[in-house]
């Protein structure tokens, strides 16, 4: 562990931290950025160096600061992660963020630098500086606050605004965390993993990788950091988790709800197609994100054999999770309920179940505040294997529900959420309906379950999958911009083609074809060569009813025309007001760009020695078409 000394400011290595005496700051270093982009009236962007500069400029100030602020206290050391981390090394990096966890607790004091606090805020009013303060709304802060015994809270201008525990009341209302774990009266682990992940539903990151890395120290865990995985890190943590923790609230996350008691309407419709509950990110064990988890704060894990007798089942062991080639394979008790035809929605949309129901619940040993069991909504698809399901079951009518974490400073006190028609994931079970005779209840019995991996993604999959890799013949279409891209002008100087391009540092201006320029002629000059090559893209001069029109190319060497010269065609003006005719389109053949076999098209010259092949494709926006140009011959 590096430290940096408060009166030389020189790193000193401490390779025992738990034997060391130092301070630690915590900050958010974004506060810094966006205080540095008040400076500039412009839009500037984040490598934009004058903004690096400011930032840096603000940044040397405060280590100083907090290293007089340290030193004047008696500390000769204090942590600071902007400069005590050599994030360049991907292996001191990795090393430090896995440190984390023991570094703020080894750390005598935790000095909370506020940048967005002035000296005379009122932490304890409930619309304060200090509650809205940006630092509570960081991912990396979470475990900053809660692992230190002692934190300072201090103002822009390093003036004590009050200690953790003099703040205790706030500070639980701001974040949802326990005042007794804030406190360190309880131990963390006391806490249900879904209600540790619910503290980290309303925070962000600046790296979708740290969502889980911020966490770890929070559940004990160590794993290697892989910058890149993306939701990868956020799956990587919960199988970890799993492994290491005997609590199933891991899994009880996304919608939830009840299941009605006889007698009382039902809010159930019919299954989800099977495309749709896989498409459904709700529909695997794991979450891809904490935020799925912002519902998830009142649930605690049941003691296993509490959870048996609680249910009406033999005892047990308890269930092993087993990571295999076609998901987690682990048992449940499953509860398979039947409802009748024709029972109506217990919301006002008064729908009807479409057919006889069998609802599947694969139980958890945890529960929610009411003491109500949690289940997993199974669904049998086909072309699964035997035991094979997926979560979520039942496609469930719009409605408001309120939300269940802790309103942030800024909204509305008890504000509602408007969920869209979804597939619920979770339902929750009376403890006396596992008292009903059996032909009411419905059938229960251990079971052996596999529920599938999900495929995520990566950005590049993603971007196939939306711009399928075929000619987009539809998008050759005027209005547009033409544009030669920068190697094809770099290939014009080797060959010393001069042309009528006109760019800017080697880079060509796109030209805008519409009806105030129906026409952009590009003029070729080849050495050794007698004539010049002209090539002129224009809007379809036949197309003159419609609002898009077809790009439309024609190459001609000197006086000789290779393509038919449709412009001549065109004189009248009332063909060209009107719908082109299908002898019309024949007319122009395959001078329309749209027609080209990939977008690309040779044109000999007329001794058929030597040729010019056009390439045309999209370029960034469908409003950009680039022109690529390539010589062939003897």
């Amino acid at each position: 562990m590096w430290l940096l000394n408060t009166t030389t400011y020189r790193l000193h290595f401490e390779p025992d931290p738990a034997r060391a005496s130092y301070a630690i700051l915590s900050h958010d270093l974004l506060a810094i950025h966006a205080a540095a982009r008040k400076a500039f009236h412009d839009d500037v962007t984040d490598d934009d160096p004058q903004l690096l500069a400011l930032v840096a400029q603000q940044l040397a100030p405060k280590i100083r600061d907090c290293c007089s602020y340290a030193l004047a206290r008696g500390y000769r050391f204090v942590w600071i992660d902007t400069c005590c981390i050599d994030k360049t090394s991907s292996a001191e990096l990795s090393e430090a963020i896995n440190s984390m966890f023991d570094w703020y607790s080894y750390a005598e004091v935790c000095y909370v630098f506020l940048t967005d606090v002035g000296d005379e805020d009122n932490p304890k009013v409930y619309a304060s500086e200090f509650s809205g303060s940006t630092w509570f709304t960081r991912g990396w802060t979470l475990q900053e606050l809660i692992v230190p015994r002692n934190n300072i809270f201090l103002s822009r201008d390093w003036r004590m605004l009050g200690t953790k525990a003099s703040l205790v009341k706030a500070i639980e209302r701001i974040t949802g965390v326990d005042r007794d774990i804030l406190l360190h009266v309880r131990p963390l682990h006391s806490v249900s993993v879904a209600r540790r992940l619910s503290w980290a539903s309303s925070r962000e990151t600046t790296r979708i990788e740290d969502e889980a890395y911020s966490l770890m120290g929070l559940f004990g865990i160590r794993m290697p950091t892989v910058y890149g995985e993306g939701r990868q890190a956020f799956i990587r943590l919960q199988e970890e988790i799993l492994k290491r923790i005997p609590d199933q609230s891991l899994f009880a996350w996304g919608p939830r709800t009840p299941l009605s008691l006889p007698g009382e309407p039902v809010a159930y419709r019919t299954r989800p197609p099977v495309d749709e509950l896989r498409a459904s990110k709700g529909a695997y064990l794991f979450a891809t994100s904490p935020q799925d988890f912002r519902v998830s704060d009142d649930y605690a894990p049941v003691p296993y054999g509490t959870f048996c007798r609680t249910i009406s089942l033999p005892a047990s062991v308890p269930p092993l999770h087993m990571t295999t080639g076609h998901g987690i394979r682990t048992s449940f008790p499953v509860l398979r309920v039947r409802f009748p035809h024709g029972t109506t929605a217990g919301d006002k949309s008064g729908v009807q179940s479409q057919d006889s129901d069998t609802i599947i619940l694969g139980l958890l040993a945890c529960s929610d505040s009411k003491g109500h069991i949690l289940g997993l909504l199974l669904s049998e698809t086909e072309g699964f294997s035997v035991g094979e399901y997926l979560i979520g079951a039942l496609d469930l009518p719009p409605k408001r529900r309120r939300a269940a974490v802790r309103p942030r400073i800024g909204h509305n006190k008890g504000a509602t959420i408007r969920y869209a028609r979804t597939s619920a994931r979770i339902m929750s079970v009376d403890p006396s309906w596992f008292s009903l005779p059996e032909a009411v209840r419905g059938s229960l019995a251990l079971q052996d379950v596999c529920i599938p991996y999900q495929r995520l993604q990566v950005e590049s999959e993603l971007l196939i999958f939306k711009q399928p890799l075929t000619w987009p013949t539809a998008g050759l279409f005027c209005p547009c911009q033409i544009l030669l891209p920068r190697w094809t002008l770099a290939h014009f100087r080797e060959l010393g083609i001069t042309c009528n391009v006109e760019a800017d540092e080697n880079e060509m201006k796109p030209v805008r074809l519409d009806s105030t320029q129906p026409t952009y002629v590009l003029t070729l000059c080849y050495p050794g060569f007698a004539d010049e090559i002209v090539i002129t893209l224009s809007m379809c001069p036949l197309q003159g009813g419609s609002l898009e029109k077809p790009l439309h190319v024609a190459v001609s060497w000197t006086e000789v025309t290779i393509e038919t010269d449709v412009t001549a065609e065109a004189t009248s003006g009332e063909q060209a007001d009107s719908e082109p005719s299908s002898s019309t389109l024949d007319i122009c053949g395959d001078a329309h760009v749209g027609s080209w076999e990939d977008g690309e098209r040779a044109f000999p010259s007329p001794s058929g020695r030597f040729a010019v092949v056009l390439q045309l494709s999209m370029w960034q926006t469908n409003e950009t078409i680039a022109l690529k140009l390539v010589s062939s011959g003897q």
